[in-house]
């Protein structure tokens, strides 16, 4: 059934990241604190000494004044680079937060800074040791923030379920979907799977993954689904109404406005 109701989960996507550098300490301050989301989403890769840092590229320079890949680096030297240079809200040539101690900070960080908050954290890199390193970070904090853990590559996904031996909620892979999908053409009124979380775009594989038909048929198989990266109102407004439990945005700002007048808007 649609959504007759302004029930859904706001989450930032990598932070609130069209107004702070992205994958940052103020970014997800600013998601939490000003606009009350209900989660973030961000990125993890490993540094060369293998400390799970929070940030999207394999290579340094799009967001920070680093140059090459994030894994040939230490922590230590991953530490002393500004993640806010390259960060030009406007396009007009104005870095706000550059040269002001913004850093890359590692999972535990930002864990730390934000407990009992909730976090969806994507696995850039792949194979066990990516796995590995999460599990490590959330076994030695409190069980006060609620994380699911997700990666595009079926194989990882399956590798950090084995690990994590169902300790912590996951996404569906890319290859999981595309299974989904196809039980759902077939007529298939629901299916089993591992993880109880889809984080979607709007089509892939050549299909619409946005219909409401498929988000029931992913309601009754037992898993919540999330839309990925939606930022303009009237987007949002049809995922939700058609019974989208979350929404993934650079502009939270614009979900906090649908949360107050409902995904109708009346």
């Amino acid at each position: 059934m649609p959504r007759s109701n302004c029930v859904f989960e706001k989450i930032a996507h990598r932070g609130a990241s069209a107004e702070a550098p992205e994958n940052t300490l103020p970014a997800f301050e600013r998601a939490f604190h000003q606009y009350h989301c209900d989660r973030v989403e961000l990125d993890l890769r490993l540094t060369r000494d293998g400390v799970p840092v929070v940030f999207h590229d394999e290579t340094l320079e799009r967001t920070s004044n680093g140059k090459g890949l994030l894994r040939h680096f230490s922590l230590r030297e991953i530490k002393a680079l500004d993640a806010g240079f390259q960060f030009d809200p406007a396009g007009k040539g104005k870095y706000p937060f550059r040269g002001k101690g913004v850093t890359l900070p590692t999972l535990e960080e930002v864990l730390t800074s934000f407990p009992g908050r909730g976090f969806f954290l994507e696995m850039k890199d792949r194979g066990a040791e990516m796995g590995q390193k999460i599990l490590e970070v959330l076994r030695r904090l409190p069980k006060n923030s609620h994380v699911v853990v997700g990666s595009f590559h079926g194989p990882t996904m399956r590798i950090f379920r084995r690990l994590a031996s169902g300790s912590v909620d996951t996404f569906l892979a890319e290859d999981e979907t595309l299974f989904a999908h196809a039980a759902f053409r077939l007529g298939f009124k629901k299916i089993q799977w591992a993880g109880r979380y889809a984080s979607l775009p709007r089509a892939q594989f050549g299909f619409s993954l946005d219909g409401e038909r498929w988000i029931e048929f992913l309601h009754r198989s037992g898993a919540r689904v999330y839309y990925w990266t939606v930022n303009e109102i009237p987007e949002m407004k049809k995922l939700l109404t058609r019974g989208a439990d979350g929404i993934l945005t650079d502009y939270p700002d614009r979900l906090v406005n649908l949360s107050e007048t409902g995904p109708t808007g009346v």
